[in-house]
Order: structure tokens, then C-alpha cells, then sequence
């Protein structure tokens, strides 16, 4: 348990954490008074479906507005955030009110009946008519934002060694409105991002000290992801797998031991959504409905794009003016695809190729196997070509915070790896293992990579500095990095 304070143990004084604390309360609690929150749609509204759901009917799936009859069970989501909202709306009777009021005035939405053969509800005129009491769950998001600044000060001050460079990440990851943006949305990304710090700096303990209670927040953590989304199974795979390989290279019994150790704490707490999902759906799948098949089917439709579609994407993908500037400086053919009202765009294919995967023109589902089988194994080099601009779509974050971010970072980290300092390579690893992932398996908008705020907010807290001494004149400090 020492390992995990250190940072605000014996570096930090009692007056600096003090100072931490109210800085960071103090901006966060002016940014929630001043804004203006919308209300829930698309993804928001299938959470709070759920959340609503689980705290009157105690079950865990979507209501789609059947009112008076029992919810049928579901999995298409993971369901640590759904139960953190329905957990909320407990304690709070006017929240589960106005939740309940949300999912009956928006009707039978498209994600209820993906593959079925109905028709969209027209959304009820007392939609609008629905109050906005979602006060408890916006303060507890906008403490989790918080305690994710908390975590980006640590993590700067254990790689960059540097105390003022650790508050200049704090304020970089403020200024990119990420942390606070998400706070007032209800969706995953709050929790999310918050899980995945507290992972880094669990790597940076790790890596300086191999002990059965960090391995055993390793375990936790990697469990707590993947029960907020299913992607981080993935992740939990190959760094299981890393762990066991370092364990057999370097014969070292006591990591795999603890690794074994570890790898069990994460399944245990797998284990009763897993039962539960067999018991209901005849598999331990954590998730299951037909998200898989509609995500990959709109990756897959981008490997329709040809030489000159897959040269146009990196200049439509820069966020913010990418597209306006393809329109300028490109012909059309080089962009038009990308374009997803016109007919005939990677959309539009995507639309078609979902309707058929699903069964409404032959009445049988083909499922994520087929579209693994015939559109990344049969065409390997083709799917990981086009994952490339993807990668350089999901990297630019916060738009142009982003564009910045992503440079000084590679630059931070060409720097570390020069000085052989590898910590900063360590946290990030995992980051860009789900930006290829999600380049590989999704049309990988920006969104499903917020992972990437803390590297990023290092970085500029870098290059900062690095300009503040050229740009007065001072003699620039050598890099300061921890090992």
C-alpha cells in the first residue's frame, strides 16, 4: 500500500497537497456552476435505459419503453456503469424519476430493435417535458474528473521528476476540456478514464517494485475496465500474457506467481456477469446482442477505400478542419467516400453490408465470425493498411490540443528512450495497444481513445517548459526523468 502513496507521501508536503486539492476542487466546482448540461441521447439514453432498468425492475437490460410488462435481461453493454447510475438513482428518488421519464418519452429507440423487422417510435412531444435533476451523478463524475487530475499530477511527477512540470499537467489536462466534458455526460468515458490512470501509475509502481498487493491492484483494475467496456478484455490478454513471458525469460517464479495471483482476482470478479450470462444466454460471453456485428461491419466497409480514398484520409481525418480542407486542397474522389450522406460513401456500404450480416435479406444471421473470416483474414494486408490512417484518425484527441499533444509526445518519448528512461513507454503502451486495437476492429473516432489524455498532458507539461526557457533566454535544465 506504500508504493501507491508514495507520490503523496514523502515528495509532496502537507501544504502542496493542500494546495492541490483546493486548486483542483476549486476549478472544478466554478466549471459545474457555470455549465449548462444537455440531456441524455444515443449512448447516454441506452445507460440510463439500463440504469432505470436495474434500479426498478432489478434487471440488467433495456426497457425500450415496454411499459407494464418485465424487461427482458440483456448483455449488449458492460455493466459497471449502468449499475454505478442505477445505484445513484437509489439514493436519489427524483434522479430515478426523471431517468424513468427519459426512456418512456423517447419510445422504441433504433438500438432496441437492431435486426428485428419494426419501425422506430416517434420520440414523444414530453420529451422535452422531462426535468433535469441529474445533479448527484454529474458531482460524482465531476469527482471522478478530479481524482483523474489528482492521478496526472502523480504520474508527471514520478516520470518527469519535476514538480512544476507535474502542476503543468495538471493545468494541460484542464485546458484540453476533456475530463471536464466527459463529467457532465453519462457515459463511460468519466469512469474510464479514471480507472486507466489509476492502471498507469499502478504500472509505475509495478515496475520499480514486484509485490503481491500491486499485482493485485493490477488484477482488480484490468477487471473493473473490462466490466465498464468489453475492449479491455483484450487488453487484459496480452498484458497477462507479457507478465508470464518476463516471468519465463528472466525465470523469475515469484512474478508468475504473482501473476497467477493476479489473473485469478481478475476472473473471480469476472466471473458472476459471466455466470450470469450463461444462465441467461447459454454463454459466459461478457457481452453479447449485435454490437459486434455492427461495429465491425462498419470498419469493414473502409476496406472497400482504394490508393487514392486511403492517401485523402489523412488529411479528412485531422480533426476539426480535415474535411474542409480535403474539400479545398484534394479532388473529390480522393474524399467523396468519407462523405456519410452521399450515396455510395464507406456509410452507405456499411448500412448495407450490417442488413445483410444480420439477416433481413436471407433471414439468417451471419454473425462476427463471418465478417472476421471475410473481410480481416482473407485480406490481412488490406485491413492492417487500412488501419493506419484509422490509428491516425483515434490519435488527435481534444482536436487540436490533440494535434500538439500527439507531437510532444513522440518527442518526450524519442527523448526518454535516448536516456533509456522507460517509464514513459511503459504507461504507454497499453494506451496504443487499444488505438491499434480499435483501429483494427472500428471506424476508431477520437472518443474511444480519451486513454491517451495523461501521456498527452506530460508531454505538453514538456514542451512548456522546454519553450519557457528558450523563449526567455534561460539555460534550459537537463530533462529531468525517472527511471
Amino acid at each position: 500500500m506504500n508504493q501507491w502513496l508514495t507520490g503523496l507521501g514523502r515528495w509532496v508536503s502537507y501544504r502542496e497537497r493542500l494546495a492541490l486539492v483546493i486548486f483542483i476542487g476549486l476549478v472544478l466546482s466554478i466549471h459545474y456552476s457555470v455549465t449548462e448540461f444537455e440531456s441524455p441521447k444515443k449512448d447516454a439514453l441506452r445507460y440510463v435505459d439500463y440504469a432505470y432498468t436495474l434500479s426498478s425492475h432489478g434487471t440488467f437490460g433495456l426497457s425500450c419503453n415496454r411499459s407494464g410488462s418485465q424487461p427482458c435481461p440483456g448483455n449488449a453493454n458492460s455493466p459497471l456503469y449502468p449499475a454505478i447510475l442505477a445505484l445513484v438513482s437509489l439514493a436519489d428518488h427524483q434522479l430515478q424519476g426523471d431517468f424513468g421519464c427519459l426512456v418512456k418519452a423517447n419510445g422504441v429507440r433504433p438500438d432496441c430493435i437492431i435486426g428485428l423487422d419494426k419501425k422506430v417510435d416517434e420520440v414523444d412531444s414530453t420529451a422535452g417535458q422531462c426535468k433535469y435533476h441529474y445533479s448527484s451523478i454529474i458531482i460524482l463524475q465531476y469527482l471522478f474528473a478530479g481524482c483523474s487530475l489528482l492521478v496526472i499530477w502523480l504520474l508527471a511527477n514520478h516520470i518527469l521528476a519535476s514538480r512544476s512540470q507535474a502542476w503543468l499537467a495538471l493545468v494541460a489536462a484542464l485546458l484540453s476540456g476533456i475530463l471536464t466534458k466527459y463529467a457532465g455526460r453519462l457515459l463511460t468515458e468519466n469512469l474510464l478514464i479514471l480507472l486507466f490512470l489509476l492502471f498507469q501509475y499502478n504500472l509505475i509502481c509495478l515496475w520499480r517494485r514486484q509485490t503481491f498487493f500491486l499485482f493485485g491492484v493490477f488484477g482488480v483494475l484490468l477487471a473493473l475496465m473490462t466490466l465498464t467496456r468489453p475492449e479491455y478484455l483484450y487488453l487484459a490478454v496480452i498484458l497477462f500474457a507479457a507478465v508470464f513471458m518476463i516471468a519465463a525469460i528472466t525465470k523469475n517464479k515469484r512474478i508468475a506467481t504473482q501473476g497467477i495471483a493476479a489473473s485469478l482476482i481478475f476472473i473471480c470478479l469476472l466471473a458472476p456477469w459471466a455466470v450470469r450470462n450463461h444462465h441467461h444466454f447459454g454463454s459466459p460471453a461478457l457481452t453479447g446482442g449485435n454490437y459486434g456485428e455492427i461495429i465491425l461491419s462498419h470498419r469493414a466497409a473502409y476496406n472497400q477505400m482504394g490508393v487514392r480514398q486511403w492517401l485523402g484520409s489523412f488529411i479528412y481525418w485531422l480533426p476539426d478542419f480535415g474535411d474542409s480542407m480535403a474539400k479545398r486542397v484534394l479532388p473529390e474522389a480522393w474524399y467523396w467516400q468519407h462523405i456519410d450522406e452521399r450515396d455510395g460513401s464507406f456509410q452507405d456500404i456499411a448500412e448495407t453490408k450490417i442488413s445483410y450480416v444480420l439477416g433481413a435479406d436471407d433471414g439468417g444471421s451471419k454473425g462476427v465470425g463471418y465478417l472476421l473470416r471475410t473481410e480481416v483474414l482473407d485480406h490481412p494486408l488490406k485491413h492492417g493498411l487500412v488501419s493506419i490512417p484509422l490509428i491516425w484518425r483515434g490519435a488527435f484527441i481534444a482536436k487540436y490540443w490533440g494535434i500538439i499533444g500527439a507531437f510532444a509526445y513522440f518527442l518526450l518519448l524519442a527523448r526518454c528512450i535516448k536516456n533509456r528512461h522507460w517509464l514513459l513507454a511503459v504507461v504507454s503502451l497499453p494506451a496504443w495497444f487499444l488505438v491499434v486495437f480499435h483501429a483494427a476492429i472500428s471506424v476508431n473516432v477520437p472518443r474511444y481513445n480519451l486513454m491517451l489524455v495523461g501521456v498527452y498532458s506530460l508531454a505538453w507539461a514538456w514542451m512548456l517548459q522546454h519553450l519557457y526557457f528558450r523563449l526567455t533566454g534561460r539555460s534550459n535544465p537537463k530533462l529531468q526523468l525517472s527511471s
